[in-house]
């Protein structure tokens, strides 16, 4: 699941860095450090809704999240993407969470 990368830093010391062979799983646990409706999970939900990185997890949160954690999370995107004109993540959650 995981791999390492050793590298040299700018004073030619090793480094290894540490990375998952696959986003799904980088998706898989970063989501559920946001499951839940708790304020702070919630919370961290709203601080990455710009981040690129974040989309897949997202969009894994529409099938995880119970339902209205889902419904509530695809209003916020849709709105999100209303102010932004970003709607690589609303449109599909939108499907996502509909077709629950």
């Amino acid at each position: 699941m995981v791999v390492s990368k050793q590298a040299q830093d700018a004073e030619d010391k090793p480094v290894r860095e540490w990375y998952f062979r696959h986003d799904k799983l980088w998706e898989f646990f970063i989501a559920q450090t946001l499951l839940g409706s708790k304020p702070e999970a919630e919370q961290r939900r709203k601080d990455h809704m710009g981040d690129p990185r974040f989309r897949g997890v997202y969009l894994l949160l529409g099938t995880a999240l119970p339902i209205e954690d889902a419904k509530n999370l695809m209003d916020e995107f849709v709105l999100y993407g209303a102010n932004t004109g970003d709607h690589t993540v609303s449109d599909p959650l939108v499907q996502i969470v509909r077709s629950r």
